[in-house]
């Protein structure tokens, strides 16, 4: 069954690159791409691999892009690979995981694991009712740890409470750790969570003290004076969003939720644009606001092709 799944990949591989960008890809290299942007560092490592192979992608909780400096560093080994290749070519390999009559990935892809570990913080923290007075995230930070076939997600966050600093003249903080144990089971891709370890106090160098207790391995060093805000890889939608709420356009307005029903929080972290056209058409958007969320995200698309690698 590998030997099935990589060989259809392969094959649309080869077809989109020739259908978009007019390349012709030799079967040899698009297996061994394949391979890569399932996290191998050959096809042959890939067949090998019996313990986790991508024929139990059925199982993952969470599928997770093979990060971009990987597959460079892959297509720079390959000799004979054309020089033109573009970096965009992981909807040409995943196409037949969606196939209707085989469907291989039954939940959503996220971009990165530092990306998929804020969210779950996110989710971790709307379900406790102690966290609603905190709503300004401060500071933030990710750190991710490996071990075999385990990834530990350390999101590091300082809330603070406008409201009470305003009352009482000093800053109101909470700080909280939140660590998620991940379990490779399907290629380098695919995983499901084993435990959530959270640490609460009223800092965040407070919270995270007594997180080494708990998990001394991944915070065994003082990590918060490296923390800036909003500290990420690549920004997400949502915040490149965020940024754009002083521009008096309709992006402007999209990113402020202007005439929006719910305007409670901020724009949540997705990680296909599909996903944020559900939650739009969920908030009773204003007229206007699906185009605007279109041409957004071509805007934020740019911006990312454009970006320093």
């Amino acid at each position: 069954m590998q030997h099935e799944i990589t060989k259809k990949c392969a094959d649309t591989l080869r077809s989109f690159a020739l259908n978009n960008y007019g390349i012709q890809i030799k079967s040899t290299h698009a297996h061994e791409l394949v391979a890569a942007y399932f996290g191998y560092s050959s096809r042959a490592a890939l067949l090998a691999d019996t313990k986790s192979p991508i024929t139990n992608l059925r199982q993952a909780e969470f599928v997770v892009l093979t990060p971009t400096v990987q597959i460079k560093e892959r297509c720079k080994e390959l000799k004979g690979l054309p020089e033109n290749l573009p970096h965009e070519l992981v909807e040409g390999v995943y196409l037949p995981l969606y196939d209707e009559n085989d469907k291989w990935i039954l939940t959503k892809i996220w971009p990165n694991l530092e990306e998929l570990g804020k969210a779950l913080a996110d989710q971790y923290a709307n379900l406790n009712p102690y966290h609603s007075p905190f709503q300004r995230l401060q500071r933030q930070g990710v750190k991710l740890e490996f071990q075999n076939d385990l990834v530990a997600i350390a999101v590091f966050r300082e809330y603070i409470n406008p409201s009470f600093t305003l009352a009482s003249g000093k800053n109101v903080l909470r700080g909280v750790v939140d660590v998620f144990n991940l379990k490779r089971v399907a290629g380098f891709i695919g995983y499901v969570q084993e435990n959530h370890y959270s640490t609460e106090a009223e800092s965040l160098d407070a919270a995270i003290v007594k997180m080494r207790d708990i998990h001394y391995q991944i915070i065994n060093s003082p990590v918060t004076n490296n923390f800036k805000l909003f500290v990420e890889s690549e920004p997400s939608f949502a915040n490149w969003l965020a940024k754009q709420k002083n521009r008096d356009t309709p992006l402007g307005d999209l990113a402020n939720k202007r005439g929006f029903a719910d305007k409670s929080e901020g724009w949540p972290i997705y990680a296909n644009f599909s996903d944020y056209q559900d939650y739009l058409t969920n908030n009773h958007p204003p007229l206007g606001a699906t185009p605007a969320l279109e041409r957004a995200w071509k805007s934020y698309q740019r911006y990312l092709h454009k970006k320093p690698a």
